[in-house]
């Protein structure tokens, strides 16, 4: 193997001896011996929130793709566009129990309104649960779609069907490619801090959060959506403009927008392309225009056509 040369400080590049590059590869070595990992088991191991799978052969591979229940089954996470994380579809449960729905079916949570209502029109209300969408307030509260939704932090739809039914395959489709699902740290949260969920209350849970409280980021009591919820917002776009700010171009914190994912930024750009979603299954023909900015998946292409029956 060829020793890549390494530069020292006068300038000269002499190859790196053998003892110094026997270190380096050491450096990258694997945290943990693969054949400690079952199938499923999370990458890094042990990280409730972790991305990657552990799919030790190729016949673990293809079993994922083909969805063998078997691959399925033992998978304790996955990419979250693929796989519902197991603690999101946990959450779900609870509060459709919680607010008497039935946990039957398959349960959708959202982070808005606007986008749960998006996902009842989507589906058709014969497809959910009592024909509707449930807002849930940090205290336990339901909250009807024409309420004020003031302290309310999720929405909930409840998928009628079988889980390897066209019904629940027509919601995954739109959790995958909108990215208007929540995510594993929220509903982790939830459950750890909600008091009505009955696993701790917000202000003993908030305390293990150090970092946050150090910050200025601190939840009081039984509210999820107050003051200190948007100071937090407002005190993250008013970094990210600081950052991003040079001579040429002074950002403020209004010129930044906040969603949970990248997928759910671009589905909204594409919403607000067609008038924000308000042809949703009208089967407008107009075909907004749209600047692509660096690599896009392919499925954002879909998104105009499967939600509003439109084109890009």
């Amino acid at each position: 193997m060829n020793t890549p040369p390494s530069t020292c400080s006068s300038g000269k590049s002499t190859p790196l001896k053998k003892d110094n590059d026997r270190s380096r590869m050491q450096s990258f070595a694997l945290p943990v011996d693969p054949a400690d990992l079952q199938l499923g088991d999370p990458l890094p191991p042990d990280d409730p929130h972790a991305i990657s799978v552990h799919l030790p052969t190729w016949n673990d591979s293809l079993g994922w793709v083909t969805k063998d229940p078997s691959v399925l089954q033992a998978m304790k996470t996955g990419y979250p566009r693929f796989f519902m994380p197991r603690v999101v579809d946990q959450l779900g449960r609870r509060l459709a129990r919680h607010l008497g729905v039935g946990d039957d079916g398959a349960p959708m949570m959202f982070a808005s309104r606007t986008w749960a209502e998006m996902f009842r029109r989507y589906m058709g209300e014969e497809l959910l649960a009592g024909g509707r969408v449930w807002g849930v307030r940090w205290d336990g509260g339901a909250v009807d779609s024409d309420d004020d939704e003031t302290g309310t932090c999720l929405w909930l739809a409840v998928v009628v069907g079988e889980p390897k039914g066209a019904e629940v395959s027509k919601a995954r489709r739109f959790w995958q490619h909108t990215g208007y699902g929540i995510s594993s740290r929220r509903a982790v949260f939830w459950l750890d801090r909600a008091s009505f969920l009955n696993r701790g209350s917000c202000r003993e849970g908030h305390e293990l959060v150090n970092g946050i409280q150090q910050n200025g980021f601190h939840l009081d009591g039984d509210t999820c959506g107050g003051d200190s919820v948007d100071q937090a917002k407002q005190d993250i776009s008013d970094r990210i403009a600081g950052l991003l700010s040079d001579g040429d171009m002074v950002l403020r914190k209004d010129d930044v927008l906040l969603y949970p994912g990248g997928m759910a930024a671009i589905s909204e750009l594409i919403a607000t392309r067609t008038d924000s979603g308000t042809s949703l299954g009208s089967g407008d023909s107009k075909k907004p225009n749209v600047a692509v900015f660096g690599q896009v998946p392919l499925q954002s292409f879909y998104l105009p056509k499967m939600l509003w029956s439109s084109n890009l």
